[in-house]
């Protein structure tokens, strides 16, 4: 498909949108959106509803963007709370969704809208300004005290990710930098926070074939 690039962004989806057939077209419709020009009724202006539905679920696909309605039914769970991630396979080109954790038959199926290690007010302001609700999730729900904890634990990942970082300057010795991916994943396991376990063992296996001498 080629549009010209003085198309407006609502031409190029509704013309993207009317190449596919009706099935595909339906279940694309029938997904959420926020932030919908409060001045148009979505019923008089279809094209705009399209519109404001890909920039709600568009997800990167590559070099490109893509909507997958199926995946774009997944809710969102904070640090603890969410289950699965996805990624695009550029050799199959599909998108696929990964399982963090043992799920059980019947469970819902939640992903990530946010950065998560912000303290819960701040994730759940980006995600009331953005998508349009308050974040009720396990992870947001608990008691206040655990909450507070919860925060001081992410920020603390944060800042050990901050002083990991430092190695690739050769600021600190390899000894070090795996001292903090250590106090990483003991945080990040006391979090229930797993998903980025596969690029932290990455991490330390490059460090220490780095030092292997």
């Amino acid at each position: 498909m080629s549009f010209s690039v003085n198309s407006s962004p609502t031409a190029l989806i509704s013309g993207l949108l009317a190449k596919t057939n009706s099935a595909d077209q339906a279940a694309f419709m029938n997904l959420s959106c926020v932030n919908f020009p409060k001045h148009l009724e979505p019923e008089k202006s279809p094209e705009e509803v399209a519109l404001a539905i890909f920039q709600t679920n568009a997800v990167a696909a590559g070099n490109g963007v893509g909507i997958f309605p199926r995946m774009a039914r997944l809710n969102h769970g904070c640090s603890s709370a969410f289950n699965v991630v996805y990624s695009w396979r550029e050799k199959e080109g599909v998108l696929v969704v990964y399982a963090l954790k043992s799920i059980r038959k019947g469970e819902e199926l939640l992903t990530t809208y946010t950065e998560l290690r912000r303290p819960r007010e701040q994730r759940r302001a980006y995600l009331t300004e953005h998508y349009g609700f308050y974040c009720t999730c396990s992870a947001c729900s608990i008691p206040e005290e655990q909450s507070r904890a919860s925060d001081i634990r992410l920020a603390t990942i944060s800042e050990e990710y901050g002083r990991f970082a430092t190695w690739g300057n050769h600021e600190i010795s390899g000894k070090e930098a795996i001292d903090h991916i250590r106090k990483i994943w003991a945080l990040e396991d006391e979090e229930g926070y797993w998903s980025e376990r596969g690029r932290l063992a990455a991490d330390a296996a490059w460090i220490a074939a780095a030092h292997s001498e």
